[in-house]
């Protein structure tokens, strides 16, 4: 890994942009620089900015969050609305860029934080390759092949951090140089020497197993083994040679067997053949006459088509006759039906005016209906009135009659007492009184009794009770 360019805005102490150029300049000039300046100056902010951009995390304050800024008031120098660090370098020849980033919204309040890995291109253009913010510190990690542990321990000794590397276990130590000087590989190549090694003498003790176990013969032994593999050796070539022969009578044999299974086939398609002719006999005649017709084919074609044509004709007449009648019985069904529709009109006309003659008659009717209705209901409210007079009339009787009742009561008893006291002669003049009343009364009472009679004979009371 290499360095190339850091930039810083708004980071702790160091306010503003800032950038630090690992490459060309002063820096890239020297092998080895220090960075000095008094306490606040921001030396630490320039190595809290390199892990910030890589990993998301400071020596300091390890993890950031925009809760941790808030609360412990780090990172964002204070009165910005803003902060970021933005970290170039090479691996293998590939340049990438990680930026983390932070900001305020309008209410002052903090965003989360960005953090974006790219990378540059033939043309010298980033493209962006990892935007997740919790895939970059893992991908930077994967580049550069340290974590952040790792990288505090390796290459970002910051104030005093260097006897923090000094106290590391030497495995820890080891694992680090060898990342730091790309020296893994001997490693590896070591561990597989190593694994190679073990299955080597492996295999060499299983041969010094398998030779043990290998009697060595004598010379003689040798030599009988030999002869006797020898004459093997010739048995094996005679069998074979004998196997060619036998192979090859074999080879005979089966094609006998396959010509006798094809001359067998052969006698049974002629049986075939032969039986298809006999049978191909009948149809063999109908084939002769017709080559004898055949001359005649264009004559026959000329008859059929004369006898297709005049049984086209007939049918075309037959059909037109059929369509010829059932015009006729259409026209006929329509003359019916137009006789019964003129004589139904007729009919409906008479009845029309039959109708009219009615409505004219029944308004007559309902003009004279008025009238008498009009006349009822005078002869109503005569007879109403009259009534209420005969009413009255039978009342005026009724008191004449009590009246006269009282009286002749009081003529009764003034004669009893008469009778029955002579002596007073004022009595007579009192009785003759009450006699005259009487008179009146029943003169009054037969003249009512008249007019009873007269209104009860009248016409309008005679024509109102023939009415009802």
């Amino acid at each position: 890994m290499q360095l190339l360019q850091l930039r810083i805005k708004n980071l702790n102490s160091l306010k503003g942009e800032h950038l630090v150029d690992f490459e060309n300049g002063p820096i890239g000039n020297t092998g080895l620089f220090a960075i000095t300046g008094p306490t606040g100056a921001g030396k630490s902010t320039i190595l809290d900015a390199i892990t910030l951009a890589l990993y998301n995390q400071t020596p300091r304050s390890g993890s950031v969050s925009k809760n941790d800024i808030a609360r412990l008031g780090s990172i964002i120098t204070r009165n910005t609305d803003e902060a970021w660090a933005q970290l170039d370098y090479r691996v293998k020849n590939a340049v990438y860029r990680s930026q983390w980033g932070i900001s305020r919204n309008r209410n002052g309040n903090l965003r989360d934080y960005s953090l974006v890995l790219s990378k540059q291109e033939d043309d010298g253009e980033f493209i962006s390759i990892v935007e997740k913010r919790n895939e970059v510190p893992k991908e930077n990690a994967r580049l550069i092949g340290l974590n952040f542990d790792q990288f505090l321990r390796s290459i970002l000794l910051s104030q005093g951090d260097f006897a923090r590397f000094l106290k590391s276990n030497a495995n820890e130590r080891g694992e680090l140089l060898e990342k730091i000087t790309g020296t893994e590989i001997y490693r590896q190549l070591g561990r597989a020497c190593y694994e190679r090694r073990g299955k080597e003498l492996k295999e060499l003790e299983r041969l010094k197993i398998q030779l043990e176990g290998i009697e060595i013969l004598a010379e003689e032994e040798r030599k009988q083994a030999e002869e006797e593999l020898e004459g093997i050796a010739k048995d094996c070539k005679n069998h074979e040679e004998n196997i060619v022969g036998l192979r090859k009578q074999l080879h005979a044999t089966q094609e006998y067997n396959k010509l006798k299974v094809a001359i067998d086939a052969g006698k049974e398609q002629l049986i075939q053949l032969n039986n298809k002719m006999e049978l191909f006999k009948a149809d063999k005649l109908r084939l002769e006459k017709h080559q004898e017709v055949l001359p005649l084919k264009a004559d026959i074609l000329a008859v059929e088509q004369s006898e297709k044509g005049i049984k086209d004709k007939q049918s075309e007449k037959t059909e037109k006759t059929t369509k010829l009648q059932l015009e006729n019985d259409l026209r006929q069904s329509t003359q019916e039906q137009l006789d019964k529709l003129e004589l139904q009109i007729e009919a409906f006309n008479n009845k029309q005016i039959k109708t009219q003659l009615l409505i004219k008659k029944v308004r007559v009717l309902d003009s004279e209906i008025k009238v008498v209705q009009n006349g009822y209901q005078s002869l109503e409210n005569q007879n109403e009135s009259l009534g209420k007079q005969i009413n009255t009339l039978h009342i005026e009787i009724k008191k004449h009659e009590e009246n006269l009742s009282e009286k002749e009561k009081e003529i009764i008893a003034v004669k009893n007492f008469l009778e029955k006291n002579r002596q007073i002669a004022a009595a007579g003049e009192q009785i003759s009184l009450l006699e005259q009343q009487v008179k009146t009364i029943n003169v009054n009472k037969e003249s009512i009794t008249i007019r009873i009679e007269q209104l009860e004979a009248s016409p309008t009371k005679t024509a109102i009770l023939e009415s009802q």
